[in-house]
């Protein structure tokens, strides 16, 4: 019985586990069965029963599985920002000491965009010179006054929104060149000569105008202003004028008469 239940034991194992010990082949186990070797004396002779290599349970090998990357949020690249040409923010004024060949003032500008600004100016310039000279009549003292009041309103046009421009306006003035002559000897009048001008003329002109970042201003310019004056002669206690004597009067009020007069102007911007 025993021999049976070692045979039965095998072979249950040869059919269900396939066993193999060691180096003995499934013939040879069998002659040692029919030989009544037990299981313990056959794992002696033939070691101790392993797998076959077919029955091993394989390895699960997982496929590596796709690595699915997040979306990246599309960042869009800034456009860049074009700005339209400002104006200048204009609504700015524009104060400056004005020096010019007939007058001296002060000089007031507003600029309504980078192109157009108005301005107006205000001068003043008074000289009076004195002397004494040798006349056919006698000695005469002599003054000769020169006064020029003068007040320009003007717009300017700004070529390429820069300092350049181009200036027109009207001129409103009141120029007056006079020379009274006195006798020496008893201090009365003699004869006296007069120029006066237009009260109302008009202005063209061109200049350059540079203005800092920080605001100071300073300004380059020539005008041309039509001047033709009216004369008046006066003749008192005797005297009479000459008609080379008006001749040379009216020669001397050209000379002194700046049509086309230069401006210097230093300021600021607010």
């Amino acid at each position: 019985m025993k021999i049976i239940r070692n045979i039965l034991m095998i072979c249950f194992s040869l059919l269900i586990y396939h066993p193999l010990y060691g180096k003995c082949s499934n013939l040879q186990i069998g002659k040692m069965v029919k030989m009544g070797l037990s299981e313990e004396e056959i794992t002696e002779v033939c070691g101790k029963p392993t797998i076959k290599s077919e029955d091993k349970p394989k390895p699960v090998v997982e496929e590596p599985k796709p690595v699915v990357e997040d979306p990246k949020p599309v960042v869009e690249e800034p456009k860049p920002v074009v700005e339209e040409p400002k104006i200048k923010d204009v609504k700015e004024f524009l104060i400056q000491v004005t020096v010019s060949g007939i007058g001296e003032g002060l000089s007031m500008v507003y600029y309504y965009s980078d192109k157009i600004s108005l301005g107006f100016d205000s001068l003043y310039r008074k000289e009076e010179i004195s002397g004494t000279f040798l006349s056919p009549s006698g000695t005469q003292n002599a003054i000769m006054i020169r006064e020029r009041s003068t007040s320009l309103i003007y717009g300017r046009y700004h070529l390429f929104s820069g300092s350049f421009y181009m200036q027109f306006g009207i001129v409103n003035r009141d120029w007056l060149i006079e020379a009274q002559y006195k006798s020496t000897s008893n201090n009365k009048n003699t004869v006296k000569y007069i120029a006066t001008y237009p009260d109302s003329t008009t202005i063209v002109g061109i200049g350059w105008n540079w203005i800092a970042d920080i605001g100071f201003s300073f300004s380059l310019g020539v005008s041309y202003i039509p001047t033709k004056p009216d004369y008046e002669y006066v003749e008192e206690n005797d005297y009479y004028i000459s008609e080379s004597n008006k001749e040379l009067w009216e020669n001397n009020v050209n000379e002194n008469t700046l049509e086309t007069p230069a401006f210097i102007k230093l300021g600021w911007i607010f």
